[in-house]
């Protein structure tokens, strides 16, 4: 819990041994990028070389060779949770936006519970979520956790593949067809396209992700709609946004969120090859925050009834 004044005193009993939470963040808009994560040592220095101390009621946190880098004058609530804002003295971080947040650090399965969510498409479901739900179970995470939503049917219906069941529904929103049928029961669902499947290490990056403030959405990259998803915020999204064109749903559905999280995942190419036996190869792209390998069409090719 934080409190004002951030007094020596306040900082050592609230703060000091606990991992913390930096990202960037405009106060007009609903974004927060994730800039990094330290822990404050009672001797005034931090796990990651960087020092800290109090100035002024203010949390300041120097560099090693004692710059001021960020300091924390105020607390802010939002969506249920309270944070530190502060600002930014050098343009440390790429994106410069100077105004900076920090949280105390939560992981998921501290106090949320969530599912995997897998959109996927009745044209190519059956070779590309076998595939996926094999990984997953592989990584031992639970068979009733996992909910692939088939979009294009011509009428609501349940069907089993492998043991798996598979939810139906009419209507086709690529991406986020899964948001369709949210399962009761969980506070988010991590949201999958079929097209991918988990590696070694899945578990330990998603179990560990950081839920400190109550994102809306908490994407590892920018660009990718994959991540957490709120139930609580896919009950707030309105008709109008499954209306909108495929290209400007995910804007849309992002500027709905009253704040949303990108933690900025390295992308790392691992050329391509026919994944799914159907003569087409697929550009491979692994997101190390998720823990998964991203299969792609080329640009190029004939997308028609290829998942």
């Amino acid at each position: 819990m934080m409190q004002l004044p951030f007094s020596l005193q306040n900082v050592r009993e609230q703060l000091v041994g606990r991992e913390l939470i930096l990202c960037s963040n405009l106060i007009t808009q609903n974004s927060y990028y994730y800039s990094s994560a330290f822990t404050l040592k009672e001797d005034g220095t931090t796990n990651i070389g960087l020092k800290w101390n109090v100035e002024n009621d203010a949390l300041r946190i120097l560099s090693k060779t004692g710059q001021l880098l960020y300091s924390f004058a105020g607390i802010e609530s939002k969506n249920g949770s309270l944070y530190a804002v502060g600002c930014e003295h050098l343009q440390v971080n790429s994106r410069s936006y100077h105004r900076v947040t920090l949280h105390l650090a939560s992981a998921i399965t501290a106090n949320k519970t969530f599912c995997i969510g897998i959109s996927t498409h009745k044209n190519y479901y059956e070779k590309t979520v076998p595939k996926l739900v094999k990984s997953l179970l592989k990584q031992g995470f639970p068979a009733s956790n996992i909910f692939p939503v088939a979009g294009g049917f011509d009428k609501k219906g349940i069907i089993t593949l492998n043991d798996t069941t598979i939810t139906c529904i009419p209507g086709n929103w690529h991406g986020f067809t899964v948001l369709q049928v949210f399962p009761a029961g969980f506070d988010y669902m991590l949201l999958m396209h079929d097209t991918t499947e988990v590696m070694d290490g899945f578990p330990e990056a998603v179990y560990g992700t950081d839920m400190g403030i109550n994102w809306d959405i908490s994407l590892a990259v920018e660009n990718i709609e994959m991540g957490f998803y709120s139930a609580d915020f896919v009950k707030r999204l309105t008709d109008d946004i499954w209306k909108l064109p495929k290209h400007l749903r995910f804007e849309a559905i992002l500027q709905q969120a009253r704040m949303f999280a990108v933690y900025g995942s390295t992308l790392t190419a691992l050329g391509n090859r026919d994944v799914y036996g159907n003569g087409v190869r697929r550009t491979i792209t692994e997101i190390s925050g998720l823990g998964l390998k991203k299969y792609q069409k080329a640009a190029k090719q004939d997308a028609t009834n290829l998942p």
